[in-house]
């Protein structure tokens, strides 16, 4: 992704695009995962979700930073991140959108 389209990105609060990579605050290991497209499976208890990781885990991203920041060679931006809840209350967390 060149500087230009992150920085649209950024600037227009659009939703990240699958293949980026997020990472989680406060995380004892490094948790890099990239953004997989999910399926639109929904049903009573579980509302569905806008990503999968590789695992399978049901998550929803949200772009929260104004400005995109360089860290170890890469672009980053500010994520509040929503691992969806099947039956149960979400959980969020903030992160870094890696691209």
């Amino acid at each position: 992704m060149s500087n230009n389209q992150f920085t649209n990105l950024v600037r227009n609060s659009a939703k990240p695009a699958v293949g980026m990579c997020i990472y989680l605050d406060g995380s004892a290991s490094t948790f890099g995962s990239l953004l997989c497209e999910a399926d639109d499976y929904s049903d009573a208890s579980f509302p569905g979700c806008q990503f999968r990781t590789p695992r399978g885990t049901a998550i929803n991203v949200e772009v929260t930073g104004r400005t995109f920041q360089r860290h170890a060679g890469n672009n980053v931006v500010r994520a509040k991140i929503e691992f969806v809840g099947d039956g149960q209350p979400s959980e969020f967390c903030s992160g870094w959108i890696c691209c």
